[in-house]
């Protein structure tokens, strides 16, 4: 158990987590879900492992987490833990894809992938025409669907 882990009232095996450094494995009660959810978590760029200790309020960032309120999902932990990782950083062998990356600011933001409301204009590279979104899926164009 960590230091800034509190035992949960007549259990053995559960605690309140502190910040939770990696999201390894987690599961959801509907209620749970539903405050997660209710904060719209898509509309902002951030790792899950940081918006879980936001939402049960343990997040050291105060800027991070002015933007979730209510943050009053409740987190619990095994002790000792369930899963844990297979290497820690440092250790060779060790491999992250977010651990080394860096915080996109607006000043880094290319400005084509900024929501500008007219999504037509940027989602015109991806649009297909009434032809295509017509097309039976699975099937390939030259064959007609009644000879399979």
């Amino acid at each position: 158990m960590q230091t800034d882990e509190e035992l949960v009232p007549n259990s053995r095996h559960l605690v309140y987590p502190g910040y939770t450094y990696w999201t390894l494995s987690y599961a959801l009660t509907r209620e749970g879900m539903t405050k997660l959810l209710s904060q719209d978590p898509l509309s902002h760029m951030l790792p899950v492992d940081e918006y879980l200790p936001i939402m049960f309020d343990s997040h050291d960032n105060s800027k991070w987490k002015m933007k979730f309120t209510p943050r009053n999902v409740i987190a619990l932990s095994a002790n000792p833990l369930m899963v844990e990782p297979l290497k820690y950083i440092g250790e060779v062998g060790y491999v992250s894809d977010t651990e080394d990356s860096t915080t996109i600011t607006e000043a880094k933001q290319d400005p084509s992938t900024v929501e500008t409301g007219d999504t037509k204009a940027q989602d015109s590279k991806f649009s297909t025409s009434d032809s295509e979104t017509n097309k039976q899926p699975n099937v390939h164009p030259t064959h007609d669907p009644s000879d399979l």
